[in-house]
């Protein structure tokens, strides 16, 4: 017996009113998105040539190499799908749409951080598609054993990424509560091949983790495939992932925030609290990069090898800043010199590696951790420099948004060491956006 989805469907309804109410402000739709999908259904090779062509470009965004040990990507193989799932169809173009539209929004000038404006076309194309997609959802959900689970997971997961696409801002979060619930509704995967379903739980598992850095706070839905020991083995199967980071590391940064917000409540003492932090800072500082990267690829060459290494230490080191940034207490307690060389070691970590290094892209958050510590104008002009890069390979709109996150953090900062609130002060600013 299928088990209810209602949960997952409300959340999809409330999307799809949400999309409704944006386009309900013209008499029509545009005559471009008229002809958009009456070329979707009179000129299917065409479509599927356009489809396939940026679908492609953004499933290499969504692991760290698109070959590694052989293994083919796994996001590759739902292009297969689109033909015979409408509803991942839609979800696929409106990504590939948004994704196409950043990637034609060229910088105003070498030294701005402001972009040309997006394309409208585009715009309505992956709103029309992400509209027609919600709205097939719950018919979906409701035939989940002929479809499958794992292609209504990957179309929720292709949902969020088309949020993080787009902005970053709130609107991923009913889609992740959404592919939470429904991990918990399926039955534990029995196939030969879970390498798809591996990889989805693994990126879920990251945008959990990293939404709970940036907004500490109840967790909402517990996964029962993010439990601390399946999700290490999870995260061991699918090392290829497009972040990079050691699963202690990811973690140790889960710990940290689910502890801020106990201590936030009352659950927690503050020096119960103080004495946590002191340990995840201790822990983090003495995992061993290097034995990771080479477990994680123990055939990799020398530079791929380097470009593991290199990219895990530097989550290593940004975790331990986010940890002392969103401790005042252990902060205070710990000589200045600590803070100093974390940040010295952390630029110097990032600064070498070139933009070409295929785990360059995995790098958004370690910089917007040195940046949240810049507080020079050269170091600070390095950090949107260092972005602007990263978002010319991995044209992702969190990583526009980090660079105005920034701004506003830098302009209403009151004289920190380095080692600023971060977190209180967009709490304060009423700024919430993930990045990965």
């Amino acid at each position: 017996m299928v088990p209810s989805f209602a949960p997952f469907t409300n959340i999809i309804k409330l999307s799809v009113d949400i999309g409704r109410s944006i386009i309900s402000g013209h008499d029509a739709f545009p005559e471009m998105v008229l002809e958009l999908l009456y070329d979707f259904s009179r000129h299917w090779s065409f479509m599927m040539l356009t489809l396939n062509s940026d679908s492609t470009r953004v499933s290499l965004d969504l692991v760290g190499d698109d070959q590694t040990n052989g293994n083919r990507n796994p996001y590759l193989n739902l292009l297969q799908l689109t033909n015979e799932h409408s509803f991942l169809q839609q979800i696929i173009i409106a990504v590939s749409a948004s994704h196409m539209c950043n990637l034609s929004r060229s910088w105003l000038g070498p030294n701005s951080y402001e972009r040309e404006e997006a394309p409208k076309k585009l715009l309505m194309d992956a709103l029309v598609a992400k509209q027609k997609g919600l709205q097939m959802m719950p018919d979906a959900l409701r035939n989940i054993d002929t479809i499958g689970a794992d292609v209504i997971l990957a179309t929720v997961l292709f949902l969020i990424n088309s949020e993080l696409i787009e902005s970053g801002w709130q609107s991923w979060r009913p889609h992740l509560e959404g592919a939470k619930k429904l991990l918990n509704m399926i039955e534990p995967y029995t196939g030969s091949d879970t390498t798809l379903r591996d990889y989805i739980v693994a990126d879920c598992y990251v945008y959990c983790t990293l939404s709970l850095s940036f907004n500490p706070s109840q967790p909402g839905t517990q996964a029962a495939s993010f439990a601390p020991s399946q999700v290490k083995a999870t995260l061991s199967r699918t090392n290829n992932s497009f972040f990079c980071c050691p699963p202690e590391v990811l973690d140790i940064l889960r710990e940290t925030a689910q502890l801020l917000h106990a201590e936030a409540q009352g659950n927690v003492s503050s020096n119960e609290a103080l004495i946590e932090f002191t340990n995840l800072l201790d822990r983090v500082q003495r995992l061993d990069v290097l034995k990771w990267a080479k477990d994680r690829m123990p055939d990799a060459s020398k530079a791929a090898l380097w470009s593991s290494a290199r990219t895990g230490s530097a989550h290593r080191l940004a975790t331990c800043l986010y940890i002392i940034q969103a401790a005042p207490a252990l902060r205070a307690r710990m000589p200045d010199q600590v803070p100093k060389t974390l940040i010295q070691d952390l630029y110097e970590t990032l600064l070498p590696q070139p933009d070409e290094d295929p785990n360059f892209k995995a790098t958004g958050w370690p910089t917007f951790i040195y940046g949240t510590t810049a507080t020079t104008p050269e170091s600070r002009a390095w950090v949107m420099d260092r972005l602007k890069a990263v978002a010319q390979i991995n044209p992702w709109g969190f990583l526009y948004s980090a660079i105005d996150t920034l701004q506003i953090l830098w302009k209403h900062e009151n004289g920190d060491d380095g080692c600023m609130n971060w977190l209180q002060k967009l709490k304060d600013l009423n700024v919430d956006f993930l990045m990965v």
